[in-house]
């Protein structure tokens, strides 16, 4: 089986972009070609990195291609990129934002473009790509597994900073509990706090309302994470014991089968008790020595 054999990315990203990446959903193009899904073309930004922080970005729109993959021309995208070197950046990725009403996904078609400029990064696997949606904001990375192919999946490096300073942040954790929430009622109710967030956001609303509706979805965040934790170490806890169990049930099995009579006590109608390394016991059938 191929391994992953990814380095640890050697950046972190600051989330403070993270809102001015939001903002651009606004500035979104009309499509001149593709109209039948939206009428917004996605947008796209360059990532700039200095001394190991993703702190900027460049913003491309264009009127052509369609929701989820825009058509970039070359000088468009050259002048860019030189905006970014004189910005003192090192271009490591890309940011894909996509109009109303999408998800967090990567599409295929985004991912055929990195894997065509698996060349043109001197490692392709430390490259980021962060989709904007609605109410997610999701970073992707390039893996590559020893037989050199790519696979493109969410990261699963800690890999914001200045989380604190960001509202898309919050928003983003909103979207990520709600994935776990059973109750209907609860996930609409983080929903629309998220959709007044958004809304104080894109509509340069009061920040003092901006900051009231971050201060009622932080609060809701946390009451409604707290029984996910404590699930969480309930499950852990039971998935232990039974693992637990299961190596006592195999040991037991083993002695058994070798018919160590010290470990072996008869309790009467063809029951036996075997006693494992660790002290416990394990009822067993007489029947099942071999």
């Amino acid at each position: 089986m191929a391994k992953t054999i990814n380095k640890k990315l050697e950046y972190k990203i600051d989330a403070r972009i993270a809102d001015g990446l939001y903002k651009i959903k606004d500035q979104l193009k009309n499509s001149k070609t593709y109209t039948w899904q939206s009428k917004k073309v996605a947008g796209l930004a360059l990532l700039g990195e200095k001394d190991g922080l993703v702190d900027d970005f460049v913003p491309m729109l264009s009127n052509k291609g369609c929701w989820d993959s825009p058509e970039i021309g070359y000088a468009q995208f050259y002048k860019a990129f030189e905006k970014m070197i004189n910005n003192d950046r090192r271009v490591v990725g890309m940011s894909i934002i996509k109009p109303e009403k999408y998800d967090d996904k990567i599409v295929n078609d985004i991912k055929r473009n990195i894997w065509g400029w698996r060349k043109t990064f001197a490692d392709i696997s430390q490259t980021i790509w962060i989709v904007v949606s609605d109410d997610n904001i999701v970073p992707y990375r390039p893996y590559k597994d020893s037989y050199g192919r790519i696979n493109i999946r969410k990261s699963s490096a800690k890999i914001w900073e200045n989380k604190e300073e960001s509202v898309i942040m919050k928003m983003a954790e909103g979207a990520e509990l709600v994935k776990k929430l059973y109750s209907f009622e609860d996930r609409e109710k983080i929903r629309v706090i998220m959709s007044r967030v958004s809304k104080n956001i894109r509509l340069g609303g009061s920040e003092k309302i901006l900051k009231k509706n971050v201060q009622i979805l932080t609060k809701e965040i946390d009451k409604l994470r707290e029984p996910i934790l404590e699930r969480k170490m309930v499950e852990k806890k039971q998935r232990k014991e039974v693992k637990e169990n299961m190596d006592a049930r195999i040991e037991a099995q083993k002695i058994v089968q070798e018919k160590r009579s010290e470990y072996i006590t008869p309790i009467g109608d063809g029951m036996i008790l075997v006693k494992t390394s660790d002290g416990k016991e394990i009822l067993w059938q007489e029947s099942q020595r071999t």
